[in-house]
């Protein structure tokens, strides 16, 4: 989950704060499907059943990421680390 707070200063000149969030579906979901994955840290789990290293290691791409993701909707992705480089 990414959070942000937006300041402005509106016409009537108050101080207006906007809170916005979003997860991290919303956020890889704008990038380039083609970027490269070097590495991930994911926790992610359903209930008591963690998602193993095994699975997180065959992310390749943004594109595999997020489909995995868009499939496996019971997934609560808890933490999401990466490194990648762009083509």
């Amino acid at each position: 989950m990414i959070e942000r707070l937006l300041y402005d200063l509106g016409e009537s000149q108050l101080e207006i704060f906007h809170f916005a969030e979003m997860t991290t579906l919303e956020v890889t979901g704008l990038l380039n499907d083609k970027i490269k994955i070097n590495s991930a840290k994911i926790v992610t789990y359903h209930k008591n059943d963690y998602l193993g290293e095994d699975v997180i290691d065959n992310f390749k791409t943004i594109e595999e990421f997020n489909r995995f993701f868009i499939d496996n909707r019971k997934y609560y992705l808890h933490d999401c680390d990466f490194a990648w480089k762009t083509i």
